[in-house]
């Protein structure tokens, strides 16, 4: 259900001086909490990376069988080094999703040297 969909579902159930039945008021709360259930994160994890060598890298990242390919990865470079110079000059892209891994390339924009993690989120598509 949409969001749309979930309002409309509360107005008519929960409309002001109604005599609500309780498979009604359990109609409402199922419809939110799947709501919320697809809405939530599949997968979250942090790679511990490092130093990017030769310009550019690549990491797997495993994880049980989510049931699909079809999802998006949300990424973060978090620094760990004292000073953020040689960390914000890195760019990344997701390649090769599975429905157990996917591949993370990294590249850097300077030759020097990082010392970051890369924080993911994997959300249904």
């Amino acid at each position: 259900m949409t969001k749309t969909e979930i309002q409309n579902l509360i107005d008519v159930n929960l409309a002001s001086g109604s005599t609500i039945t309780a498979t009604e008021h359990r109609a409402v709360e199922t419809a939110i909490l799947n709501y919320i259930a697809d809405s939530a994160p599949l997968l979250k994890g942090t790679l511990t990376f490092g130093d990017i060598y030769s310009g550019h890298d690549n990491a797997t990242i495993s994880f049980s069988d989510l049931g699909t390919s079809d999802y998006i990865v949300l990424g973060t470079i978090v620094s760990k080094a004292t000073g953020v110079t040689n960390q914000d000059e890195v760019i990344f892209v997701v390649k090769d999703k599975t429905s157990t891994s996917f591949k993370v390339y990294f590249r850097e924009m300077q030759s020097v040297v990082q010392n970051f993690d890369f924080d993911y989120v994997i959300f249904k598509k």
